[in-house]
C-alpha cells in the first residue's frame, strides 16, 4: 500500500520542526508577525485559508486541499500550544503534579481526540487539546518523540481520514500518556 502523500514526504517531520520553531521565535528573530499569529489562531480550516497561512505553506509544496487543510489545523495547534523542544504530545496531557494540583487531560477527552478522523472532527479535539495545554501553561511537541509517530504527523493522517496511519500514531501517543499517568500514580503512593 501507498502512503499518502501526507506521510510518504520524507521531510515530514523536518517540515513540521521548521514551523514550530518559526511559531516559537519572535518576530525580530524571523517568526511570525503579531498579526500573522493572531490570523493563523483564528483561521477556520474549512473556510477561506488566511495569506499568513500560504505564506507558510507554499514551501512545502503541496497541491492537495485536503493535505492543506490538515496543514491548517496542525499549524494552528503548534501556536496554541506549541514548542520545539516541549514534551512529546503524550506525557504533557497525562502529566500529573499532586503538589502543585495539576491534574492530567481528562482520560474520555483524550480517547476522543486520538479516535477523531476527518478535518472537522480532529480541528475540534485538537483545538480542544492545545487550548486546554495553552491555558495550563503545558506546551507540545508535534515531531520526532515517536519517530514518524509524533503528534505533527498523527493530526495530518487522522485529518485526512487515513486510518492506518493514525490508529499507527495514536498508539504510541497513548502508550506515552498511560505510562505518564502510571509513573505519576506511582509516585504518588511512594
Amino acid at each position: 500500500m501507498t502512503p499518502p502523500e501526507s506521510l510518504a514526504r520524507s521531510d515530514v517531520n523536518s517540515d513540521i520542526r521548521h514551523l514550530a520553531e518559526l511559531s516559537a521565535r519572535d518576530e525580530d528573530d524571523g517568526g511570525l508577525s503579531s498579526g500573522d499569529r493572531a490570523e493563523l489562531r483564528r483561521m477556520k480550516a474549512d473556510g477561506v485559508l488566511p495569506p499568513a497561512f500560504w505564506r507558510q505553506i507554499v514551501r512545502l509544496g503541496i497541491r492537495n486541499e485536503s493535505l492543506e487543510r490538515a496543514w491548517a489545523i496542525l499549524i494552528q495547534a503548534m501556536l496554541e500550544a506549541g514548542e520545539p523542544k516541549a514534551e512529546p504530545v503524550g506525557r504533557a496531557l497525562g502529566h500529573r503534579n499532586e503538589a502543585t494540583g495539576e491534574v492530567p487531560y481528562a482520560e474520555p477527552r483524550f480517547i476522543q481526540l486520538l479516535r477523531a478522523r476527518g478535518h472537522d472532527e480532529v480541528a475540534f479535539h485538537v483545538r480542544q487539546a492545545a487550548r486546554w495545554c495553552g491555558a495550563k501553561g503545558r506546551r507540545l511537541r508535534f515531531s520526532d518523540h515517536y519517530g514518524r509517530d509524533g503528534f505533527g504527523p498523527f493530526i495530518l493522517a487522522a485529518a485526512q481520514g487515513h486510518e492506518e496511519d493514525a490508529a499507527r500514531r495514536a498508539h504510541a501517543i497513548a502508550r506515552d500518556y498511560f505510562s505518564t499517568l502510571q509513573r505519576a500514580e506511582r509516585d504518588t503512593e511512594v
